[in-house]
């Protein structure tokens, strides 16, 4: 195996696959930036030849402005301008020949526009429309997913397809293969086991009905001008292997890039990879990703397509200066992850060293860099029979002590500093990190109790908010305005704003007027959408002063508005025909969701309402890429031992482990053994967002460690806690002044 360096920032970049491996906070996102500047400058590399590869809108938005930024900055620095002291990767080109460096920085910032940065399913379906011909998917169609709703139907056509007239054979309930199809559909590489000929008949049904629902869905959404984006995917890595036309594929693509940067790649999928292989793998190819913040396996992420990448690499480099934390808190958390893996023995902890500006503590009168609150057995706390604390009266007792902590943080003098000196610690220079929005809402609830404020973003989807409730009640009342006992429960929802008083001593008269205003609102929304619909309703309810005049009105507000996006996105469509029962729908795939700790897709992701000076509570997975200075997480000893009933593992074989989903259900061969070795990954990740919560933090952490209760011994806060039978005096003696237990 090539050996690991770390990386260089003064040494070329190689030909080949460059894998360079990243901690938390030692800057993945610049490194990206600075090198294609130096891409560009130093080795007159055009700015459309050199590809850019991330994983979400977002991240694809912050890092093209990361670049542009990039290189304007380098160009003033070439100009005399100045210069950062510490920034290797600028002072390669400061010590070259200045100006045609420059001449090349200003034509790519002339011709910015051009910038290859892309989504891997945006450069997917770019690769669709230059394959052409090549291509069997028109690029034309529209990239979306499928609803819940188009789901369900699917299911219901399929098991009356298969079991009408079928006599004796008992049917499959329509939420098991419509949950079945939402695993297949969404996990298109996985393979599905066990084999139809080698089970009974009730498991051999679930397995044709899975391979049907793969198949059904994809038809259906064709049909309706739709793909997903991993059908893109598959088409472009089918095209890129086809036997007649894939060498020449590959040849075009290849001659249109000089060098590809892959960001985040832990994140990437086996098709994803082998997409980017057959493209790039005999040029130029930068991987860069941290697989101890792989994360995002219910997106369909599979960090062993990482792990795969490090095999055949010509190079691999590690980054070893963090960037963001007190040289304090690195020693702490040293202390703590020394030793620790991530669901793979490749998957290790590295040490790094702290920026030579902040190896000294940022923050004053905070204590230890690392506290540790711990909830011992003799904490006054209701107990189960077998002597367990009782998890709820846990969670709420843990909220209350977040709230305390912060007020306490907030009015004892901490102090942070800055470039003027040091200044009092505010609301928004804290953030609490939660697993779910549920101990999101418990942690606001308690800070509301002690007057602190607080907002929450990204705390699960905007389905599973109360918002969403307040418009199905409303859309009842406008898709029947004839039926008068839904008009008077839509006048009652938050958009109409009437009391149950007022409702009750409605005249004929107002009744039958409310009615007509249904009617009207019911014309805009088939003829204008939903967006009309609700700026009728603002101009006639007044809706925005009613709501924010309410506690949370701007949370509220938040909600109804992208809530009324997501509907007319699906409305404009034309694919369903009532709004309102896709609403239903929807909402109930969100608590499902939200029950079982899965995160939402982006664009369905609760936004942030206020930039208001307030503390930040938000989800762990809402918070990758994010850093505050003081971060507060309460919960990462409550974790779930939740059996998945459609368990998605990895096999023994291939390279990366080929991606399985067994679909036959309780009873069928060797289903207990997967369901166990999907609940390990499954706990892996668990690991891997605990490194994630516990790196955010720039000059102090708070961390909640419940002792006694049923699942914490199987958490990976107590295996780090308790590594090798270490006590808590063992590890505040080992962190030297850095670590506390409280």
């Amino acid at each position: 195996m090539t050996e690991v360096t770390p990386f260089n920032p003064r040494e070329p970049l190689g030909d080949g696959r460059t894998v360079i491996e990243a901690s938390a906070g030692t800057g993945k996102t610049f490194t990206i930036s600075a090198l294609v500047t130096r891409l560009i400058a130093a080795e007159g590399v055009p700015l459309d030849e050199i590809l850019v590869v991330t994983f979400t809108r977002a991240a694809t938005a912050e890092l093209r402005a990361r670049v542009r930024r990039r290189l304007v900055a380098t160009l003033r620095a070439l100009a005399g301008g100045p210069a950062d002291p510490n920034d290797e990767h600028l002072a390669v080109l400061l010590a070259g020949d200045r100006e045609p460096a420059a001449t090349r920085i200003r034509e790519a910032l002339t011709h910015f526009d051009r910038a290859q940065i892309f989504t891997i399913h945006g450069f997917a379906q770019r690769l669709l429309g230059q394959l052409g011909l090549r291509a069997r998917l028109s690029h034309e169609l529209e990239p979306g997913e499928p609803d819940e709703l188009l789901l369900a139907q699917t299911a219901s056509d399929l098991i009356v397809g298969r079991y009408a007239g079928s006599g004796d054979e008992e049917p499959l309930k329509s939420r098991h293969v419509v949950e079945i199809g939402r695993t297949v559909v969404g996990t298109p590489d996985a393979h599905i086991v066990p084999e139809a000929d080698e089970v009974g008949e009730q498991a051999r049904a679930r397995v044709e009905l899975a391979h049907a629902m793969r198949m059904a869905v994809a038809r259906r959404m064709r049909a309706a001008g739709l793909v997903t984006y991993d059908d893109g995917l598959v088409e472009v890595r089918d095209t890129l292997a086809d036997p007649e036309v894939g060498a020449a594929a590959r040849d075009l693509l290849a001659r249109r890039y000089s060098v590809a940067l892959v960001d985040e790649s832990q994140d990437t999928d086996p098709i994803q990879w082998q997409v980017i292989r057959s493209v790039f793998d005999e040029s130029r190819l930068v991987v860069i990703g941290d697989p101890k913040q792989s994360i995002y396996s219910f997106r369909g992420a599979d960090v062993e397509s990482y792990l795969a990448a490090l095999d055949g690499a010509d190079a691999l480099r590690t980054l070893e200066t963090n960037w963001r934390s007190d040289g304090p808190l690195i020693d702490g958390l040293d202390v703590l992850f020394t030793g620790a893996t991530f669901g793979d023995d490749r998957i290790e902890y590295h040490s790094v060293r702290p920026a030579p500006n902040h190896q000294a503590a940022r923050i004053h009168g905070a204590g230890p860099p690392l506290v540790i609150r711990r909830f011992g057995p003799d904490f006054e706390l209701p107990t189960r029979q077998n002597g367990f604390f009782l998890v709820d009266h846990a969670r709420r007792a843990v909220a209350a002590d977040v709230a305390c902590q912060i007020v306490q943080l907030l009015t004892s003098g901490v102090e942070i500093d800055h470039s003027d000196g040091p200044r009092p610690l505010r609301p928004d220079q804290i953030a609490v990190l939660c697993r779910t929005r549920k101990q999101v809402d418990m942690v606001r609830e308690e800070l509301t109790l002690r007057e602190v404020p607080s907002v929450a973003a990204r705390t699960g989807g905007v389905f599973a908010s109360a918002a969403a409730e307040e418009w199905r009640r409303f859309l009842h009342g406008v898709e029947n305005p004839e039926r008068l006992t839904l008009v008077r429960l839509a006048a009652n929802s938050l958009l109409m704003g009437y009391s149950p008083q007022r409702i009750a001593a409605l005249s004929d008269e107002e009744a039958l007027e409310l009615q007509r205003r249904m009617q009207e609102w019911r014309e805009t929304l088939v003829t204008e959408g939903v967006p009309a619909l609700l700026a009728a309703v603002q101009r006639t309810t007044g809706l925005s002063r009613r709501v924010l005049a309410l506690d949370d009105g701007e949370r509220t507000m938040t909600d109804l508005t992208h809530l009324a996006e997501e509907m007319h996105a699906v409305w404009r469509k034309r694919r369903i025909g009532s709004l309102v029962g896709w609403l239903e729908t929807t909402m109930a795939e969100a608590a499902q969701r939200d029950e079982a700790n899965i995160e939402e897709a982006e664009s369905r992701q609760r936004r942030l309402e206020t930039d208001a000076d307030a503390v930040q509570v938000q989800t762990i997975h809402g918070a990758k890429g994010l850093q505050w200075p003081v971060v507060v997480v309460p919960y990462l000893w409550d974790v779930s031992t939740r059996k998945p009933p459609v368990p998605v593992f990895h096999g023994d074989e291939g390279v990366p482990r080929e991606r399985l989903i067994d679909v036959g259900g309780r009873g069928s061969p060797g289903y207990t053994d997967h369901q166990k070795a999907a609940a390990a990954e499954d706990a892996a990740e668990e690991g891997r967002l605990l490194y994630v919560a516990l790196t955010r933090a720039e000059h102090h952490l708070m961390v909640w460690w419940v002792e006694n209760s049923t699942n914490t011994g199987i958490s990976k806060l107590n295996g780090l806690i308790t590594k090798d039978g270490r006590t808590p005096d063992d590890l505040v003696a080992a962190g030297d002044g850095t670590i506390a237990v409280e």
